[in-house]
């Protein structure tokens, strides 16, 4: 019988040469790359792909999906830079359901996808993690003190004053703010800056997105479901090792665009912290079977260069920011 490495391909007829899976008899790791390889290929159910953001060449294509999808879409109290909302069925049609009892999200941002599929069910545990300590801090609050958001907006009446005074809280990264205040300051910007970006100028019309009765209804529905929801403010990469073990978990990762996001997040990254990410779950998937993997990100050949192992598609938006 011949074993063959399915990543480097060294090819030998003694499993002496492999080193075996002896706990599970799945299967053996390749001496050369280190890489796993099941005894019977059928098995191998992990999921890996990256979902690369293109235009749509229909105009109705994003649009119709929207409408045709079974999950609540608006759920998050933030308005998110790229955010997945209206391509939560393009989404959800790349994932395993039977690996979704636990959903990851290590870049939460607005957290619509894991916020939709925990409110319908169709997850059990939500696992939200993000540097941005204003993000961390509003999930935060939403799970522990949910009424000290809820007054605060019953209370606010939106200006370009109020949108001033909390944008320098964000861009000092919350500077001497308990966790409350810092989710303040975050909703305050979020609600109020042109397309949800906190390095951006309020919008003309400061009340244009703020409902606060909508505002209210979403904190509340976050809030009766917060014991299923687990929030952190890690780096990304060490939280997808954690989470990468758990079984029956899909891990959505959604990092910060590579062609515009400086412009568009307070925590962004460089080159070198694509890298980083890119050789963790090409060195995850590679050497242990986990948790399905689904990444997104802008269209650029760059990721396709420093990129590996995962399946690529496109992901069709009628409008990318990134791009």
């Amino acid at each position: 019988m011949l074993y063959t490495c399915r990543f480097c391909n060294y090819t030998s007829d003694d499993i002496e040469d492999f080193e075996e899976d002896f706990t599970q008899h799945k299967g053996y790791w390749c001496p050369m790359c280190d890489g796993f390889t099941y005894y019977d290929h059928r098995k191998d159910k992990q999921s890996y792909k990256l979902l690369l953001e293109v235009k749509s060449s229909n105009k109705s294509h994003e649009h119709s999906l929207f409408q045709k999808s079974k999950f609540p879409t608006q759920v998050s109290p933030l308005r998110w830079p790229g955010g997945k909302s209206k391509v939560l069925s393009q989404i959800l049609s790349n994932c395993n359901r039977e690996n979704m009892h636990s959903f990851v999200e290590p870049f939460a941002g607005g957290a619509s996808v894991g916020l939709s599929l925990l409110l319908s069910g169709n997850t059990k545990e939500l696992y939200l993690n993000d540097l941005d300590f204003g993000v961390y801090s509003l999930f935060a609050t939403i799970k522990e003190n949910p009424e000290y958001l809820i007054n605060k907006i019953e209370q606010f009446t939106p200006s370009k004053d109020g949108y001033i005074v909390s944008q320098k809280v964000v861009k000092s990264k919350y500077k001497g703010c308990s966790i409350s205040e810092a989710a303040w300051h975050l909703l305050v910007v979020n609600r109020l800056a042109f397309s949800g970006i906190p390095k951006a100028n309020c919008m003309g019309n400061p009340a244009a997105r703020w409902n606060a009765n909508t505002l209210i209804k979403r904190v509340r529905n976050i809030s009766r479901v917060s014991k299923h929801v687990h929030v952190s403010c890690m780096d990304a990469c060490e939280f997808i090792e954690e989470m990468y073990w758990k079984p029956n978990t899909t891990i959505l990762i959604d990092p910060p665009y590579v062609l515009k996001g400086k412009d568009l997040y307070m925590e962004y990254y460089k080159n070198e912290d694509h890298e980083k990410l890119a050789f963790l779950l090409d060195e995850l998937y590679k050497g242990v079977p986990g948790a399905d993997i689904l990444i997104t990100y802008d269209e650029c050949q760059y990721l396709r260069e420093i990129y590996d192992f995962p399946v690529f598609e496109n992901l069709e938006r009628q409008y990318c920011i990134a791009n």
